[in-house]
């Protein structure tokens, strides 16, 4: 299931990019932006969307919408059958047309 990230949340939020991004540390030689990300801003600004599997979040994305368009800041999951999930926060399939507009009422059209 794909739903808004409450604030509930952020601490799933941080570990999945903290491990979703720990392999780029020592290529790059810092935490990746994602590491050190404030998640209570885009959870609290509605624009961070939770992958839940059995009641645990199991992945996350960050759209912020922009006159237009809407702009995919962030996709990250962690456990292997988070694929899916995550290939699908990252599609636009999930949520209605009306979410380019910036309306923070928009709520995905198919998640499961």
């Amino acid at each position: 299931m794909i739903r808004r990230a409450g604030p509930g949340d952020t601490a799933a939020l941080r570990a999945i990019a903290a491990a979703a991004y720990e392999k780029y540390v020592p290529r790059i030689g810092r935490p990746p932006a994602p590491m050190t990300a404030d998640y209570e801003r885009p959870v609290s600004t509605g624009q961070a969307w939770a992958a839940v599997e059995d009641g645990h979040v199991v992945g996350f994305a960050i759209l912020i919408a922009q006159p237009g368009y809407l702009l995919l800041e962030n996709v990250a999951g962690v456990l292997p059958q988070t694929r899916r999930l995550t290939s699908r926060l990252s599609g636009a399939r999930w949520f209605p047309a009306p979410c380019a507009t910036a309306s923070r009422d928009c709520e995905p059209s198919t998640a499961r």
